[in-house]
């Protein structure tokens, strides 16, 4: 039988720098308890690193109640395996220093030592370390922190949050959900993909990679082009961007969106919001096609009038040809309802929702013959001032703008390893892009291990480990990339399940540490970088118009390009009415947010439709796909816009013209 372990004798940081003294620079006498850690940090990537480092050696002897000239043996021990392991495999491993990778695999050199010595005295392993195949899952739920000031006492029970904790630079603290008990699980990539355990697991052992991991790691398209636009623009080298300024980006002031109160919509207040939307298509029309009035299009008429409304269903089904009913605003039409036939009009493509101009005639006062759609005139662009170009392309020396953006989900559905993320990084930090919209959800509700509760970290937790990290590791290798956040309502550590979305905000002493290069942008977001303007809208719009949509040898065969037309035309990155159910959660009174007063540069919306990157209207539509598609890997976008000419910006006063200058590949992640 095991003894019971003794108090916790509390070693410093003083002690431990006398006993690795000399692993670290030989200069063991001279250090302090802030240096140990300083010096631990050097080859652990930085200085947070470092201290986590310290704080876990220090909870080692602490929780194993052990001075630490103990543990400094017991890592002599280790680090002798080590290298007898490197030695039989033709590799060296020689002056391993407590580094975090090292650290991992001491504890796990532990656990081993542990169990042997149980087996010896004759008691089970269990006795001094927990069954891994136990899981105890929490009930969903809002989370629930630990105090502040509390500190957390590490023994053999719970070394597995200790060590999960070392891959997070600040080492936070593990925060359990309210109603939830203790749970010694180990996380995913320790345990089979089902959750339970394996009879013959040890720990320490490497867990086997599920099939589909296995199949993303030996995956042979990676990096693959599937699609280009504008392919006779040169991409440029890595090597002429690595030197230039920081890409500067601007938010108009208004354009964010704020924290809000929601589930709070009153009846008449969206009526008004959906009356307003048909007066501001109605004034459009009126200017473009000199239109003094429309006609009521629930009066008879013998002769073609003009008439302006909303295409509803007559019927809870799916609209039809025969179920389409114009709703008439309260200002032309007392907000009635007449349904609409289409036995004159060749083409068409209607989706409820959408706000048009007809011009028909109404014989017999129950039906309007719709004999023409009147176009919608196409939004305004924004001017660009010649000396700002100038200001933000002279320091560049006229180098192009590189732009990486990608869509989550970011990890496969059997795991929470989050290898594509990864992948995704890797080409980022080696190509070293002027900036990388990413495009949520980073911890999706509707994976399957998050919808079983199969989750043994917190959400911030597994947001610093598995995301977060990738982000200070590209601001170690590119200070001037700038990775811009764009939240979606299916993401669970956003409080907000509503479109619009405010941006996230994670606490400063919370345990997701954001480098300085992130910016959090709100949902839909409208950006500048540098002279160019962005829109990102983070809803599947496309997908959900493309669904709900009727249409009759429409005059833009490409259905994906016209879909994206149905967004610009109709001013409003939600023009779906109702919203699809189930999928979005619109909040009518803040509907300034979705519309558009005039035409982004590049309209970027992400959807489970295929890829695509077009040009609609002069404004360049892209979908770069989602980054993982369940079980394989999927694709991501790289933008490359040119400068202006010289001989443009003499003109004065002009259009980007960006979808011109841009070219666009969509390649496998």
């Amino acid at each position: 039988m095991l003894s019971q372990p003794m108090a916790p004798q509390r070693v410093t940081a003083d002690e431990l720098t006398v006993a690795f003294g000399h692993l670290l620079d030989g200069q063991a006498e001279a250090l302090t308890e802030c240096k140990f850690w300083t010096l631990v940090s050097a080859g652990n990537g930085g200085s947070a690193a470092g201290l986590s480092v310290c704080m876990a050696v220090q909870s080692l002897c602490n929780s194993l109640s052990i001075t630490a000239d103990d543990l400094f043996f017991k890592w002599e021990s280790y680090t002798f395996q080590q290298q007898r392991l490197a030695s039989s495999e033709g590799g060296g491993h020689h002056g391993i220093r407590p580094e975090a990778e090292h650290v991992v695999r001491f504890r796990q050199f532990i656990h081993r030592e542990l169990e042997k010595q149980a087996l010896i005295q004759g008691a089970a392993p269990t006795a001094a370390i927990p069954d891994r195949r136990t899981k105890v899952r929490g009930a969903r739920g809002p989370l629930a922190g630990k105090p502040a000031g509390e500190r957390r006492t590490y023994d053999s029970t719970n070394l597995d949050t200790l060590i999960f904790s070392l891959a997070s630079p600040k080492t936070p603290q593990h925060r359990r959900r309210p109603g939830e008990v203790a749970s010694t699980a180990v996380p995913s990539h320790l345990r089979t993909p089902s959750g339970k355990g394996r009879a013959d697991f040890t720990p320490g052992s490497p867990s086997a990679p599920s099939p589909q991991s296995r199949r993303f790691t030996e995956r042979t398209n990676r990096g693959s082009r599937v699609d280009v636009f504008n392919g006779h623009l040169t991409a440029p080298t890595v090597v002429s961007l690595t030197d230039l300024p920081p890409v500067i980006i601007t938010v108009t002031p208004g354009d964010d969106v704020r924290p809000f109160r929601y589930m709070y919509q009153r009846t008449n207040a969206r009526a008004e919001v959906l009356d307003q939307a048909i007066e501001w298509i109605a004034e459009s029309l009126r200017t473009a096609h000199g239109i003094e009035v429309f006609a009521h299009p629930g009066q008879t008429s013998q002769a073609p009038v003009q008439v302006v409304g909303r295409i509803c269903s007559e019927s809870e089904a799916k609209l039809n040809d025969q179920s389409v009913v114009l709703e008439a605003s309260r200002a032309t039409g007392a907000g009635c309802r007449i349904r609409l036939t289409f036995d004159q009009l060749p083409s068409f493509a209607l989706f409820p929702g959408q706000i048009l101009g007809l011009e028909g005639v109404n014989t017999a006062g129950h039906s309007f013959t719709v004999t023409r759609v009147l176009p919608l005139p196409p939004l305004p662009f924004l001017k660009a001032c010649p000396a700002a170009v100038r200001a933000h392309q002279t320091p560049r020396q006229d180098a192009p703008l590189v732009v990486y953006a990608a869509a989550g989900p970011f990890t496969l559905d059997d795991n929470l390893e989050f290898e594509t993320l990864a992948a995704f990084f890797d080409v980022v930090q080696h190509d070293k892009p002027d900036a990388v919209i990413l495009q949520g959800p980073f911890i999706d509700h509707h994976h399957p291990l998050v919808l079983d509760g199969d989750v043994d970290l917190t959400l911030e937790e597994l947001f610093q480990m598995y995301v977060a990290n990738h982000f200070r590791r590209l601001h170690r290798a590119s200070p001037r990339t700038r990775i811009l956040l764009v939240p979606s309502p299916r993401d669970l550590l956003h409080p907000f399940v509503t479109f619009p979305q405010p941006p996230f905000a994670f606490p400063n002493d919370g345990p997701v540490d954001l480098p300085p290069n992130v910016v959090c942008l709100s949902n839909p977001a409208h950006f500048q970088l540098n002279e160019v303007n962005f829109t990102v809208t983070n809803v599947d719009v496309l997908f959900q118009l493309g669904a709900e949509e009727i249409a009759r040898q429409p005059a833009r065969g490409d259905r994906l390009g016209r879909l994206a037309k149905h967004i610009l035309d109709q001013r409003h990155l939600y023009p779906l009415v109702p919203p699809s159910a189930g999928e979005v959660n619109l909040q009518y009174p803040l509907h300034e947010h979705l519309r558009l007063p005039y035409a982004p540069d590049v309209l970027l919306t992400s959807s489970q439709l295929a890829h695509f990157a077009k040009e609609v209207d002069q404004v360049l539509c892209l979908n770069p796909g989602f980054l993982t598609k369940k079980q394989v890997a999927g694709s991501f976008a790289q933008l490359t816009i040119f400068p202006l000419p010289a001989a443009t910006l003499d003109s004065g006063l002009l259009p980007a013209g960006v979808c011109d200058r841009t070219r666009v590949e969509i390649r496998r992640v």
